[in-house]
Parts: structure tokens; C-alpha cells; sequence
């Protein structure tokens, strides 16, 4: 059918482009949606134990993929230097303690890393800081960040609500902004995209919309 026409194009892109942010982002929607079409009792108990196992899981993953045998594929050899992103991590917290409550502008981020592109590169790092939460709080302080995360989590937790889908893609959204700062951009295709989800994940059946009105009379 279309749908499994779809699945498998989708997977084997995903395959294909070796993005290890893309291929454990799924992993992780597919493994807690399952949980949360239990219930979200199931879900919550999930996410603590997964939390504990993480502890475990990631000190050891060199080793458990290379167990796999996909030592290769997901390039373990960077694993731990997050492919130049601890450079960049690092670079863009000791800007940050300059301005940490109100930040520097929007987009400064990208303006400052480009303008420290050769001492960069010396160490290892191409591109910029590669995470969401500190380009945000570079560009609008401390502030900015919490005003951020607050409006991203009450608005999934909101579409909680409509669909058991939202908790697992809101994770698989957090993981995904930790190592790309794409979540920041307004005309990129993944936070088109991710907006386009988290619309579809609060619409309503008209059914159900209406018994939500409340009669003016």
C-alpha cells in the first residue's frame, strides 16, 4: 500500500544519510510511543526507567554498538568528542557567561561563531554551536530560554490532551535539539516540519470541537 511505500523510502533515507541525530531521534518516538498508547502511567514509568538505563548506556555505547557490529556506521570514533560539538559546546558557554541573562540578539550565534571560524577549526570544530538551547540562550539570555522551553513544553503537553503521539515526539524533538541548533530558524525544512507536526498533534475532529463550545445563549 501507499503507506508502507512511504515507510520504507522514509527508512531507507534515513539509512542512507548516516545521521545518527535522525536514526536514534526515531528510535526514540518509535520506542516511547508504543509505551504512551498504553496509557501515561505506562509512559511515565518508561521514561524513569529509561532515564536509569541512559546512566548505564552512556558510558558503555562505544562498546554496545560495536557489539552490533555498526562501529563503523555510527562512526564511533567521534562518539565522544560529539564530532567537534564539545568544541563548539564549550566555545558558546564561555560567550554565554558575558551576557547570560539577555543575550547578545537574535542570530548572534551564528554571527559569532563565524567570526571565530579559523580558531575553530583549529580545534577540531566546522560549522556552528550544533545545539538549540545554547544558541537560544546566547542570542536571547537565560530569559529567553525559559520563556522557550516553556512555551514548547506546555504546548505539547497541551496536545497531550489529543493524542497519545505528542509526549513521544516531544521527546524525539528534545533529543534531536540537544546536537543541532535547527530548532532556532525560522526557514529551514525541520522546523517547518516540526511545526506542521505539532499543529496536526492539537487539531480536533469538529466532533469534539464542538462539544468544547460553550452556547453564547
Amino acid at each position: 500500500s501507499e503507506l508502507w511505500f512511504i515507510i520504507i523510502v522514509v527508512g531507507l533515507t534515513v539509512i542512507l544519510s548516516g545521521s545518527r541525530n535522525t536514526i536514534f531521534s526515531i528510535l526514540i518516538f518509535l520506542f516511547f510511543k508504543r509505551f504512551y498508547k498504553i496509557s501515561s502511567l505506562a509512559g511515565l514509568f518508561i521514561v524513569i526507567v529509561s532515564a536509569l538505563v541512559f546512566q548505564f548506556a552512556s558510558q558503555n555505547l562505544p562498546d554496545i554498538i560495536s557489539t552490533f557490529g555498526l562501529g563503523k556506521y555510527f562512526r564511533i570514533q567521534h562518539l565522544n568528542d560529539g564530532s567537534g560539538r564539545l568544541v563548539a559546546w564549550k566555545f558558546g558557554w564561555d560567550e554565554i557567561q558575558k551576557n547570560f541573562l539577555l543575550g547578545r540578539g537574535f542570530a548572534y550565534e551564528d554571527y559569532y561563531f563565524f567570526l571565530n571560524k579559523e580558531e575553530l577549526s583549529m580545534e577540531g570544530h566546522q560549522g556552528g554551536i550544533h545545539n538549540t538551547y545554547l544558541a537560544t540562550w546566547m542570542n536571547t539570555g537565560l530569559a529567553g530560554l525559559l520563556l522557550f522551553l516553556y512555551g514548547l513544553l506546555r504546548t505539547f503537553f497541551k496536545a497531550a490532551s489529543n493524542s497519545y503521539l505528542a509526549i513521544p515526539a516531544l521527546f524525539a524533538i528534545l533529543f534531536s535539539i540537544t546536537f543541532e541548533s535547527w530548532f532556532v530558524g525560522s526557514l529551514n525544512p525541520f522546523t517547518i516540519i516540526a511545526l506542521l507536526i505539532i499543529t496536526t498533534l492539537q487539531y480536533k475532529r469538529p466532533d469534539e470541537a464542538k462539544e468544547d463550545t460553550v452556547p453564547l445563549l
